[in-house]
């Protein structure tokens, strides 16, 4: 049922000229249905020209409604044609396009090989650095930069709505899929690339700000994930019904194709969070996504991951960029593990998160992603999960830092596995290594360096990776 609220509103709201026209065809139906009921019951008596006036908007009305019943009846089976196709990428990719780049304004460009699949995503050790110092980005509010999204959008409305009602029509109506436009928290700066540019007054302590804006998950699929898509009929070979141009926030640059800073395109850049976190006896947490879930459907995922709503703005104690991703991670894995109903009352002391670092995913059109890691103060037997959007829970004893490493190893092997949890398992173990590079015990034989290093190196026990 919300799945059907949710997509007729924001049709609705999109276009203020159809929301007029359908308030006033209403308005007027109601009108002349009120008086005549009231003529029917003879309870007043109308003069000639209250009667004269029904009558007029009553016909109009009725006109008017069998007009647009005409309409919808056409439209249909368009549509009704629609839910037999199948929705591909149309020519090249951005990914594609992004194949030979390894440097992106100061990024790296990381290749995440799962499975025969390969994805590409945007990372900075300076970014991540300073994330993990824990530092204030303040947020300023830019609530006005969805309309200049939502202009972009109606110029290709015909096109893109009807690529939204076969998602609406493939999700059966919400039943089979999830499908609801939540309004989410989305960035139109990239303070990134200031962090980049000005580490070393940032370490100085210079402050930063980043713009932040609300908009609906219908408007990040409009305005970014059907970018570049069509939908081909099955029953005929290659016809195209739809094609969606590929308006990517790229340009190109020495003759190589580069991202575009967030909030110079024309994209909804909602921000992603993920989190791994750790039980207090020891293990980690993974999830198993259905088919359902809106994001990475069938993987391997972390204990918590999809992204901020704008309620996790106005949840957050300080309303700064830290606080609302820290508060998402959080949600997610109380939403996911279903910590809320299994009758915990002091929720906020369950869980301590910390942000290990950020990237941008480049199928995703740069989208802003947050990753870290969460100790939880419950026992993995303690644990549940949510059932609409989860499959399967399963965790891996991993106390020992060395137990982790083993595990990420044996995971990031996995074809099932999720890009945000290949992300932070490649970033768990390339911190680890990089202190254990020069150690005079990482030469020696694996069986012992786990039970060595935990012994003789302060570093290496679980707090310091979690918190």
């Amino acid at each position: 049922m919300r799945t059907m609220m949710d997509y007729y509103l924001y049709i609705l709201r999109l276009d203020p000229k159809e929301k007029i026209k359908a308030l006033v065809g209403c308005g007027a139906f109601g009108l002349g249905l009120f008086f005549w009921i009231f003529e029917l019951c003879e309870v007043w008596n109308m003069k000639a020209a209250w009667g004269l006036f029904k009558w007029v908007s009553l016909m109009v009305s009725f006109i008017s409604m069998q007009i647009e019943i005409i309409k919808i009846a056409e439209g249909y089976k368009k549509r009704k044609y629609l839910g037999a196709a199948a929705m591909k990428d149309a020519g090249e990719t951005i990914e594609e396009k992004f194949a030979g780049v390894s440097v992106c304004d100061g990024f790296t460009i990381e290749k995440c090989a799962i499975g025969k699949s390969q994805f590409l995503y945007m990372y900075a050790e300076a970014v991540d650095a300073y994330l993990m110092a824990e530092p204030v980005i303040r947020i300023e509010k830019n609530l006005r930069y969805i309309k200049r999204i939502r202009r972009f959008i109606l110029e290709d409305k015909k096109q893109l709505l009807a690529m939204l009602f076969y998602q609406y029509k493939n999700s059966d109506h919400g039943w089979r899929k999830i499908f609801v436009n939540e309004k989410k928290f989305c960035l139109s700066s990239d303070f990134a690339l200031e962090i980049i540019e000005n580490h070393s007054e940032l370490n100085n302590g210079k402050p930063i700000e980043v713009s932040a804006y609300r908009a609906g998950y219908y408007d990040y699929l409009l305005s970014n994930g059907f970018l570049g898509k069509k939908l081909e009929a099955n029953d005929e070979k290659d016809k195209c019904l739809i094609q969606i141009k590929p308006a990517y926030p790229i340009c190109k640059k020495n003759g190589a194709w580069q991202m575009l800073p967030i909030g110079s395109g024309r994209c909804v850049q909602m921000v992603g969070v993920s989190t791994l976190a750790m039980t207090k006896d020891g293990f980690i947490v993974l999830l198993t996504q259905s088919e359902k879930a809106m994001g990475s459907p069938g993987r391997i995922a972390p204990s918590g991951s999809g992204s901020a709503d704008w309620k996790d703005y106005i949840l957050s104690e300080n309303k700064d960029l830290l606080s609302v991703v820290k508060v998402a991670m959080q949600r997610e894995l109380y939403e996911e593990l279903r910590i809320k109903e299994a009758g915990y009352r002091e929720i906020s002391g369950i869980a301590n998160t910390r942000v290990l670092g950020y990237f941008r995913w480049i199928a995703k059109c740069g989208s802003p992603e947050f990753y870290g890691i969460t100790s939880l103060d419950l026992d993995f037997a303690d644990l549940d999960f949510e059932r609409k959007e989860i499959n399967k829970i399963e965790g891996a004893y991993a106390a020992r830092i060395y137990d982790l490493i083993q595990a990420a190893e044996k995971w990031m092997q996995s074809e099932k596995l999720s890009v945000p949890l290949y992300v932070i398992l490649s970033a768990i173990r390339k911190q680890v290594y990089t202190i254990c590079r020069g150690c005079s015990f990482y030469d020696h034989q694996k069986d012992s360096v786990g039970f060595q290093c935990e012994t003789v190196c302060p570093m290496l026990t679980k707090n310091y990776l979690f918190p």
